[in-house]
């Protein structure tokens, strides 16, 4: 072994790849199992010793021929194309494709033995492919977070067809588990993007209305970065623990030792566990809530109604009727919001870095407060029992997992266990795993007695880290002295801004009807045959002035809600390459008058509905009524001792068709909607108590009466 260019690899890797450098600072090989040869012609090459086989992961005659013959598939390689290599060997292959993509592609390298990784770096210089900066560089065991945010980050459904990925000679042999694990994975994230697409898809028009409504709600309430720098100002936040609280299954068994830290630490809960810690009598500090679609039946609770919320652009709006506290906003999923807040106060809105999960921003939240020690609770990450949530999540309507299903896999759990987990939990995982090698400051305490290991965490029972951690009395005050984010001249002027969302929206159509003639133009100049010409030059950058002044209005972000389905169809051609330059540019006009269109008829639409939000639409009423109606008859006929499970799917049935007639009382400033909002707390409280004759009884009296008067209207 040459341990010169050991050295000046591990100098590279100190000042590029710290985490893996530090790893591979006291690394020693226990065995002979990793073998370094030559090839015919001279090559260091390396070979695995398994089973009493040799296995060759180079080339045995000339190393170099293989990697250029191997290489030449990528001599044409298309904008935005992702390469993934499963298995690195002596690194030769992946210097060729490096070389041939010239650092205009992404390409990770993925090395699922670090002892293979470890011997290369003694025979081959590798500085030059490590100092790459489209180079992602992932060691399993080290950095096995670096290929989750190759597929967060770097993968799109604009390129996810333009991914290709190889596994090495061999590799698919000796490491098929591996193998297998990547492949289900990259398959996820496929799977993933598209189920995102068909969200926005059907659920546009609920997303636009959260949006909305709570830009409105945001002018008279709270933002996170409020409640941040409060709280950072409070020195006796370095001290105490935040209790942060998921829905797992294995909640069920240490809940009440919860109540045990409660005037000791902050308890932060995702909206999955609110309900259980309410039954137990445990009022959070803090929830948090950011699906648009998540079920009202979460927040069914007498206790509900003034616990404050953390909440963003595209939170379930209609919670807002029946919450009365205080609620926080931050940046996620919501690009107007944000917009709004810079324009009066001229910084940034606090976000919260997310894995994908609700858990994984309540984590986030935490950290963002300024909390050094934190405790998690419920973060199971995994199905133990076959369960998927607390028992109270869902009023007990939710079903255990089929475990035949081949999406499930086994993983270390708390006890060094195995217990059933998926790729999207494994995901959260593992960015709770690279969260705390980014945040080094973080005491993290895992005290869900169940589910899967989070690396890095200390485990132990939640009595133990209450006992441990919870030391001093928690003056809890701040959330309760925290003043309005904007005064009265603040909030007119943004509420100004809202009401001239129609004249910002008149000018973009018109931008988008000049941009369908400047590509019309790109077209004609291309059939004459003046692609190189200065006036094609000049179309395309007024093209490209339109299409960023497209990209940057911000309220452009809700019209594209309208049109997610053309938008798809573009992203998922945009980055294909023609043999034909002048084909391309076909290509090119064609979706770029495809997108402006969708944009322009996006806009008409916006138009339409702005105008709608507030007029009574007797078809849609009309249809809420007799479904809420038949709900209820349902519900009368269950037996409560019997068929309480039934009960409470009726009830989650109800809870959303409530909230959406009471929105509509709401949209056209009825006289009854304050009423109807009253009497659907009284059955809230009803419901909570286990009164269920007296429940129904002022669903069909008095509720049904107030939401009928609506048609009279």
């Amino acid at each position: 072994m040459d341990n010169n260019i050991f050295k000046k690899n591990m100098s590279v890797l100190k000042k590029e790849h710290i985490d893996i450098y530090n790893e591979l600072l006291d690394y020693k090989s226990e065995t002979d199992r990793v073998l370094i040869d030559e090839s015919i012609n001279g090559e260091k090459i390396l070979a695995i010793k398994s089973n009493e086989h040799l296995y060759y992961l180079n080339s045995r005659y000339s190393d170099m021929e293989f990697a250029d013959v191997w290489v030449k598939d990528f001599e044409k390689i298309k904008y935005k194309e992702v390469f993934l290599l499963f298995g690195l060997s002596n690194f030769s292959c992946a210097k060729r494709l490096v070389e041939v993509v010239e650092g205009k592609n992404i390409i990770l390298l993925y090395e699922p033995d670090v002892e293979v990784f470890y011997n290369a770096l003694h025979i081959v210089d590798l500085s030059d492919i490590l100092l790459q900066k489209n180079v992602l560089l992932c060691i399993k065991g080290i950095n096995d977070g670096c290929f989750q945010e190759f597929l967060l980050f770097v993968m799109e459904y604009s390129n996810m067809r333009l991914l290709n990925y190889f596994c090495m000679p061999n590799y698919g042999v000796l490491y098929v588990n591996e193998w297998k694990e990547v492949i289900n994975t990259i398959k996820s994230r496929y799977e993933g993007l598209i189920a995102s697409r068909n969200t926005y898809i059907k659920y546009s028009e609920e997303f636009i209305n959260n949006e909305l409504d709570n830009c409105k709600d945001m002018i008279s309430q709270y933002v996170l970065n409020q409640l941040r720098d409060d709280f950072r100002r409070n020195e006796q936040i370095q001290s105490i623990p935040a209790i942060v609280v998921a829905a797992g299954p294995s909640l069920n068994k240490n809940i009440d030792d919860i109540k045990l830290g409660e005037k000791k630490a902050y308890i932060i809960a995702v909206d999955t566990a609110l309900t259980a810690l309410l039954n137990h009598n445990i009022k959070p500090d803090l929830v948090v809530t950011i699906d648009g679609h998540k079920p009202p039946i979460l927040f069914a609770h007498k206790d509900f109604f003034e616990i404050p919320l953390v909440v963003c652009g595209i939170s379930n709006s209609k919670l807002l009727h029946i919450h009365s506290g205080k609620r926080f906003y931050f940046y996620g999923g919501s690009s107007y919001m944000p917009y709004l807040y810079d324009k009066v106060k001229n910084e940034d809105m606090q976000i919260l870095e997310s894995g994908g999960s609700v858990a994984n921003d309540a984590f986030s939240l935490a950290q963002v407060l300024g909390f050094k020690n934190i405790i998690l609770v419920g973060q199971d990450l995994a199905y133990p029992n076959n369960k998927e949530h607390v028992s109270d999540a869902y009023a007990g309507t939710e079903k255990d997992i089929v475990k035949e299903e081949n999406k499930y896999f086994e993983v270390e759990d708390v006890y060094g266990n195995k217990v059933l987990t998926e790729t999207n939990m494994n995901i959260y995982r593992i960015w709770f795993e690279n969260q705390l090698e980014r945040y080094t400051y973080l005491n993290v305490i895992d005290a869900t007695e169940g589910g899967a290991k989070i690396k890095g965490t200390e485990i132990m029972t939640l009595r133990e880290a209450i006992e441990r951690e919870c030391a001093i009395n928690v003056d809890k005050n701040i959330i309760d002295n925290i003043s309005k984010t904007f005064d009265e001249d603040e909030m007119r002027f943004l509420e100004k801004e809202l009401n001239e969302i129609t004249f910002k929206l008149e000018n973009f159509k018109r931008m988008m009807q000049k941009g369908i003639r400047k590509y019309e133009k790109l077209s004609e100049l291309a059939r004459k045959g003046k692609i190189q010409s200065n006036e094609f030059k000049k179309v395309m950058g007024e093209i490209d002035e339109i299409v960023k002044e497209t990209e940057e209005g911000k309220i452009m972000a809700i019209v594209s809600l309208y049109n997610k389905t053309e938008e798809y169809e573009v992203l998922g051609v945009v980055n294909d390459v023609k043999d034909d330059l002048k084909q391309e540019i076909e290509e090119v006009v064609k979706n770029g008058i495809k997108m402006f269109n969708a944009h322009k008829k996006g806009i008409e639409s916006f138009e339409k509905d702005l105008i709608n939000r507030k007029k009574l639409n007797k078809e849609e009423f009309a249809d809420l009524f007799e479904k809420l109606k038949n709900n209820i008859m349902n519900m009368e006929k269950e037996n409560f001792e019997e068929n309480i499970i039934n009960v409470n799917a009726l009830m989650k049935e109800f809870m959303v068709l409530a909230l959406d007639l009471i929105d509509i009382l709401y949209k056209i400033n009825s006289e009854n909607y304050y009423e109807s909002v009253k009497i659907l707390k009284k059955i809230i409280v009803k419901f909570s108590d286990k009164e269920y004759n007296s429940m129904i009884n002022i669903m069909k009296t008095d509720f049904m009466e107030v939401v009928s008067n609506l048609s009279k209207e």
